[in-house]
């Protein structure tokens, strides 16, 4: 047989000086028949095709090793199992990689665990990170008698469109003597996800003791999709919806034609396994899009209340209404207070997916000019009088919030039905819009505040750019405003578009409970944070003392060049 024919069955083992096993030649996978590595180059005449149910180990180079891969394209392909041969509490990290093309998730546990943990490559950045192997770091756990178990996700994930299963190498790394106790007991901080507005609304795989709350993220202010006498049904009036926009509204209008309640069956569902339910409510987003298909997404309150829009110092009429006017304020508690009917234990106020909840209107005028005898509209949005007079009106509106609240009483699951707040990345850019955390939580007002990090609709105060990367928080000076208060801060581990490697979950992670966080949540949270003990901040701190080596890139996959001018550099 030819090296490409010849079975491995022993782990290809590389240690250093302190132990550490690296497999980055996974022939040794079993059972030996699940997988082939023939005809796995591009210099055959003919692509190579696996068998149905069968993995392909292809020979690969990175800049830090060299090893054979597993492959597979099919969802039914024979589980593997990777033996380990070690004892003792290890860090696992393992190794995957885009390699020029398709969404790369596997699934992993270890040998016992009744659990499959979704691993993925977020580490794919287009068109510089297009194949570098990212080593995720997995699990801590004790690896006497485990061996390591993989499979293709049994979900399709891996057998979507473009995608695949695949991975290049196992890392095991001892644990120091000192952080055995720490990886080995438990340490939990709340932990909230966000769930969308159609079912499921969590995966399954988080059916598990590491979150705390769900925030039930309805996409649009007062257009609704599940039954209400206050706000606007979803699509309703719309005479022209196409795409993906119709196939996503058809499956949330589908349940409300049968009459059902999914609101009620989503917070049935959360309080079944023991856990709380928010309520997420948008402010600003009372017209989805701009004419004329602004019949898509349209709220009648809306239509009907054009003297309670929000108004630019020119006269401007914006697409947002205004806390500045009582029927405004009184027509969002009255749709808040529809779900604490259906048991909702909180309610979260996301004012990071738009800005202007007050602004020129006259109510504003009236108030600016009896505190500074001065016409507010002469004045810029940056001026700081003008922020202290939004944020009176904002606080106002809080304060009824919080009355409607402690009004409901306790839940089952809550002393106190909680008034979550998520604000922007920094303090200043709270400020100028009228949020002031530090005083609400001074005032008891709010129970949790959300960071939400720089982003394209965040990274700037007014005309002023936050000279800050993508995905910051300011979280030191959110520690500073709320020491003191009963207030809890959760920031968000990243903002929508971001897809991120555990690797800099971790880091981040750690960075934000070392600065204060009492918690942690992620806006669209993914199932590939599911089982990873985020929750837990003597895990990230361990994590942080043996991060694997990310600066990887790959150089060659059967034969074929892929760190210069890898195959699809013509449509990058």
């Amino acid at each position: 047989m030819n090296k490409h024919e010849k079975k491995q069955t022993q782990p290809t083992e590389r240690t250093n000086a302190a132990g550490t096993l690296l497999i980055t030649d996974l022939r040794c996978a079993l059972p030996s028949e699940a997988w082939t590595d023939a005809g796995a180059t591009v210099n055959n005449s003919e692509p190579s095709r696996q068998s149905s149910g069968k993995w392909q180990a292809l020979h690969y180079r990175s800049a830090l090793y060299e090893g054979y891969m597993l492959r597979t394209v099919y969802p039914d392909a024979t589980p593997l199992r990777i033996p380990l041969g070690r004892s003792g509490w290890h860090a696992v990290s393992i190794g995957l990689a885009h390699a020029a093309g398709g969404e790369t998730f596997v699934e992993t546990r270890l040998t016992g665990d009744t659990k499959w943990r979704l691993l993925g490559d977020y580490y794919y950045r287009p068109p510089f990170d297009r194949a570098r192997l990212c080593e995720e770091p997995w699990i801590l756990a004790d690896l006497t008698g485990q061996d390591l178990e993989i499979r293709c996700p049994a979900d399709g994930w891996g057998g979507s469109a473009g995608g695949h299963c695949s991975i290049y190498a196992v890392r095991a790394v001892p644990l120091r003597a000192e952080d055995v106790p720490a990886a080995a007991s438990r340490h939990h901080r709340r932990f909230v996800l966000f769930s969308n507005t159609s079912s499921p609304f969590y995966s399954d795989r988080f059916a598990n003791e590491e979150w705390d709350a769900l925030c039930y993220n309805n996409g649009e202010a007062d257009c609704l999709c599940y039954p209400t006498t206050v706000g606007t049904p979803i699509m309703l009036g719309a005479w022209a919806v196409a795409g993906h926009l119709k196939q996503l509204f058809d499956s949330i209008r589908a349940p409300l034609a049968r009459g059902e309640d999914c609101l009620r069956q989503c917070i049935d569902q959360v309080h079944g396994i023991g856990k709380r339910f928010w309520m997420g409510f948008r402010p600003q987003s009372w017209v989805h899009c701009m004419p004329s298909l602004d019949q898509i997404l349209r709220s009648r309150f809306f239509s009907a209340h054009p003297e309670c829009r929000c108004i630019e110092a020119d006269g401007a009429a914006l697409s947002t209404l205004s806390v500045a006017f009582p029927a405004v304020r009184a027509h969002i508690n009255a749709l808040l207070g529809e779900t604490l009917a259906r048991g909702a234990d909180g309610v979260t106020l996301l004012f990071s997916r738009g800005f202007a909840l007050v602004r020129y209107e006259d109510p504003v005028r009236e108030r600016f000019r009896a505190l500074y005898g001065v016409e507010a509209r002469k004045v810029p949005d940056s001026d700081p009088r003008l922020h202290r007079v939004w944020a009176e009106f904002m606080t106002a509106w809080l304060r009824e919030l919080r009355a409607l609240l402690d009004a409901k009483g306790p839940a089952p699951l809550a002393k106190r039905r909680e008034l979550t707040v998520m604000t922007g990345p920094c303090l200043e850019w709270n400020l100028a819009y009228g949020i002031d955390v530090e005083a609400w939580a001074r005032e008891g007002l709010v129970d949790v505040v959300i960071p939400y990090p720089r982003h394209d609709h965040t990274d700037r105060i007014g005309a002023t750019i936050i000279d800050r990367t993508d995905g910051w928080i300011d979280i030191e000076a959110y520690g500073r405003a709320l020491k003191g208060t009963a207030a809890e801060l959760i920031p968000s581990l990243g903002h929508f578009m971001h897809l991120e490697s555990l690797t800099v979950l971790r880091q981040r992670a750690h960075e934000y409970y070392q600065a204060g966080a009492t918690g942690l949540c992620r806006w669209d949270n993914d199932d590939c944070m599911a089982g990873a003990r985020l929750d837990d901040p003597e895990i990230q701190r361990v994590w942080r003392a043996c991060r694997p080596p990310q600066d990887n890139p790959l150089l060659e996959i059967g034969g074929l060049r892929v760190d210069a001018f890898s195959p699809g550099t013509g449509f990058d």
